[in-house]
């Protein structure tokens, strides 16, 4: 059958941010799957282009290279990092997790020649070896609970801002039918408030404006971009940031687009849906830091919409 993710997430959202609960974002990584899990809940990452990296420095080389501190990372885990430029900006979202001496990375397709240039970059004199693996492996995702065929590698892993398993294939391996429709994915990524490469974050973003606290370690240690993280860290605040916004009662629809605040330019849309669990229009922005408090009322083409914390649910 389809699985329309409304209906079938309704069991999993524990809070939300606008019009029923509102609460604390408290997720934690790692943390034991529901009991209450539909297991059955499952994509395909063939948005992601994946990775393998090898060899006795391997480990070394990827920690000076990525926000998160990956000496820290246990074997069947996976942990999202930010690879930068030296200036800081964003070079791709990743996700690593540990296989024995195996680090498997994933990153967005897209830019699937510029992250293995920039990961290839550095290495010179180190036992490390960068392989794309994407013609040879299928990269799967499951939410809460796995009921998906056995594999010879799985990791705990928290996609879309929930605790799941990741399970990577030889390619060409059978797969259930019915994986969450394209649809229904994007909206539980809205909800959610996980950026995405080519809407929310691209070249020009500072990791830090997304909201990502957990794929930074301010007490790792040096690596590519360290120096200008650690400084907006000091300073404490970054020029623009992400945020939620929820359509008011008259707005009708939200879409990418501007946003304004008493006319002049605060932001712009990047991504909208209508939410099922919350039965009106949000959307994701990225709004100037003067502008960014919570509740705070922005135009946006289609109407008001009130800027809203993120995420604006979260599932177990």
């Amino acid at each position: 059958m389809n699985l329309q993710m409304p209906t079938i997430l309704a069991n999993f959202v524990t809070r939300t941010q606008e019009g029923l609960h509102s609460a604390k974002n408290e997720t934690c990584f790692p943390m034991a799957p529901s009991d209450n899990t539909t297991p059955d809940l499952w994509f395909p990452c063939d948005d992601r282009v994946l990775f393998t990296l090898t060899g006795s420095d391997a480990e070394r080389y990827l920690n000076s290279q990525v926000t998160t501190d990956i000496r820290r990372l246990s074997p069947a885990h996976s942990c999202l990092a930010a690879l930068c430029t030296p200036k800081g900006k964003l070079c791709a979202d990743l996700h690593i997790a540990r296989h024995g001496d195996t680090f498997w990375i994933d990153a967005p397709s897209i830019i699937a020649g510029e992250v293995q240039a920039r990961l290839d970059k550095y290495l010179v004199s180190d036992d490390a070896i960068l392989e794309n693996q994407s013609s040879n492996y299928t990269l799967v995702h499951a939410l809460g609970s796995p009921a998906l065929p056995p594999t010879a590698f799985q990791a705990l892993s928290q996609r879309y801002g929930h605790t799941g398993y990741d399970f990577i294939y030889p390619a060409g391996s059978r797969l259930p039918a019915d994986p969450i429709t394209r649809d229904a994915l994007e909206t539980l990524r809205i909800e959610t408030g996980t950026p995405a490469w080519g809407r929310e974050m691209g070249a020009h973003t500072l990791p830090p404006e997304m909201g990502e606290e957990r794929w930074i370690s301010y007490t790792k240690g040096c690596y590519v971009g360290q120096e200008t993280i650690a400084r907006l860290k000091s300073m404490g605040h970054v020029n623009q940031k992400l945020v939620g916004l929820a359509a008011e009662p008259d707005t009708p629809t939200l879409s990418v687009g501007p946003v304004l605040v008493e006319g002049k330019p605060a932001g712009s849309i990047s991504s909208a849906t209508w939410s099922s669990h919350l039965q009106n229009w949000i959307a994701l922005s990225i709004i100037s830091r003067q502008y960014a408090q919570a509740s705070g009322r922005v135009e946006t083409s289609s109407g008001w919409a009130r800027i809203t914390p993120l995420p604006f649910i979260e599932i177990r």
